[in-house]
C-alpha cells in the first residue's frame, strides 16, 4: 500500500497496526492526500500537475467549485474517482492552499489519520498550536472540525484542518485543508 510505504518512510507511525484505517475510503482519501497536498506541502502549481499527469476531470468555476476552496482566479478543482470513495481535490496557488474532501469516510479512522499527519507535518523544533475541537450538531450528523498552526522552525506556518461529517450526505462527507505561508523574505 502507497500510504504505508509515503508516512513509514517519512517516519510517521501509520506503519503500526493499530493506527493504520480501517475503512477503505478513510485509505483512499489518506492515500490521494499524501500524493497531492502533503507530498507537495505548499506548492499548489505543483499538485495541479499531478492533477494533470493523472488526467482528473477539471470542475468548471462553478458554485461546486467554490464550496471547495476553489474559487477565485487563482483556484483549481479536479474529481477523483478512488475504489471506495470519489474525492475533490482543490487548490488556491495565492494562498498556497491544498485540500482534499471525500464523499464519504469513517469518521474515527480519519481522525487518526489527521493525527498521524499532523505529527509529519509538525519538523523538529516546531510549535503546534491547536484549537479546541469545535463540535456541533449539522445537518448530517455531528460535525468535528479541528485546526492545528504549525510553525516550524525555518519560518514557514502551516495551518491544517480537518472536518468530518457522522453520516454521509452533502457533497462531502470528510475534508483535510492545509494552507502554508513561506517567511517574508
Amino acid at each position: 500500500m502507497i500510504l504505508s510505504a509515503v508516512l513509514f518512510a517519512c517516519g510517521a507511525a501509520f506503519a503500526r497496526a493499530e493506527t493504520m484505517p480501517k475503512d477503505p475510503a478513510a485509505l483512499d482519501i489518506a492515500d490521494v492526500f499524501s500524493h497531492t497536498c502533503l507530498h507537495n506541502r505548499g506548492l499548489p502549481a505543483r499538485v495541479a500537475a499531478w492533477a494533470s499527469h493523472q488526467k482528473l476531470m477539471e470542475l468548471a468555476a462553478t458554485d461546486a467549485r467554490k464550496a471547495l476552496f476553489a474559487d477565485g482566479p487563482d483556484g483549481r478543482a479536479w474529481v477523483i474517482q478512488g475504489p471506495a470513495t470519489n474525492m475533490y481535490l482543490a487548490v488556491r496557488r495565492n494562498a498556497g492552499t491544498c485540500a482534499l474532501f471525500g464523499e464519504h469516510a469513517d469518521a474515527a479512522d480519519f481522525s487518526r489519520i489527521y493525527e498521524e499527519y499532523l505529527q509529519f507535518l509538525s519538523p523538529t523544533g516546531s510549535r503546534v498550536d491547536r484549537e479546541p475541537d469545535k463540535v456541533e450538531q449539522g445537518q448530517f450528523g455531528t460535525e468535528t472540525q479541528r485546526l492545528a498552526i504549525i510553525h516550524a522552525p525555518s519560518g514557514k506556518v502551516t495551518y491544517f484542518t480537518m472536518s468530518a461529517n457522522e453520516k454521509p450526505g452533502g457533497p462531502y462527507q470528510v475534508s483535510l485543508v492545509m494552507a502554508t505561508k513561506s517567511p517574508q523574505k
